[in-house]
């Protein structure tokens, strides 16, 4: 089955010109719920880096070397 150059060129023309309608009748996502995340994300980042460092205070405080 083979169909015209020129139908199948305006059928997706016109398939084209309605994904753009559609897109435009849609509201955008709100962006506020992706940035809080974002930010709980880099606070429990930042929360287990000093968890780490407050468990082993050796590694970060200048002292006497310790000994094996």
């Amino acid at each position: 089955m083979s169909t015209h150059p020129y139908l199948a060129s305006q059928l997706a023309r016109e398939h084209h010109r309605q994904m753009l309608a559609a897109a435009s009748q849609r509201q955008p996502r709100p962006r506020q719920g992706h940035q809080a995340s974002r930010t709980a994300d880099a606070a429990a980042k930042i929360i287990r880096r000093l968890a780490t460092l407050i468990a082993k205070p050796d590694d970060i405080r200048p002292g006497p070397a310790r000994s094996q």
